[in-house]
């Protein structure tokens, strides 16, 4: 159960108060709210909630209408500057010891020796890592380094839906309607 925020009954007239959520849709149309998604909150609730609530007031997290070329710190600049806004990225994993050692294990070590070039593509493999697209929220910004710690919406367990991105590995992020796109 989720601990009160807030005393609805002492709110009066003019009054103000954020509600920041974040909703997966579970139905498009339900037969008794036909102008309404039904959709569950990160926190356990049901909701059900009007389409036109949802066109003026929420951003989806992968649809987008316009798409910009940016460089990776430009990109960077948007991703830090998205505050509670949902967004999806694609980026690229730091591999694991385990994965390299597979990969390892899987190349033909006797031509990749023989050859530099294979050598070479060899080793751009094993250092790119694999890659993984993500729609979360951002949490914290890590400026020195460079990485954005953020809150991985399609896990589920508490505690274990954070994770790190390091921007240079960004590919995109679609974030408030717009897709920008690394040209590096």
């Amino acid at each position: 159960m989720a601990s009160v925020r807030s005393f609805p009954e002492t709110y009066d007239v003019d009054d103000w108060f954020a509600l920041t959520t974040y909703c997966r849709v579970r139905r498009v149309q339900a037969s008794d709210h036909p102008n309404c998604f039904i959709v569950d909150t990160r926190d356990g609730q049901r909701w059900a909630i009007s389409k036109q609530v949802v066109a003026r007031n929420a951003w989806h997290a992968s649809h987008y209408t316009k798409t910009e070329r940016a460089s990776k710190q430009r990109i960077g600049d948007v991703l830090a500057d998205a505050g509670d806004a949902v967004f999806t990225v694609q980026f690229r994993k730091q591999p694991t010891p385990q994965q390299i050692a597979a990969e390892l294990a899987r190349a033909d070590i006797e031509e990749i020796t023989a050859d530099a070039i294979e050598r070479l593509a060899l080793a751009r493999k094993l250092l790119r890592g694999e890659r993984r697209r993500l729609t979360g929220h951002l949490v914290r910004t890590d400026t020195r380094l460079g990485r954005y710690l953020v809150r991985d919406l399609n896990v589920r367990r508490p505690g274990s839906d954070i994770r790190w991105i390091d921007g240079r590995t960004i590919e995109w992020l679609i974030l408030k309607g717009v897709r920008y796109t690394s040209d590096s």
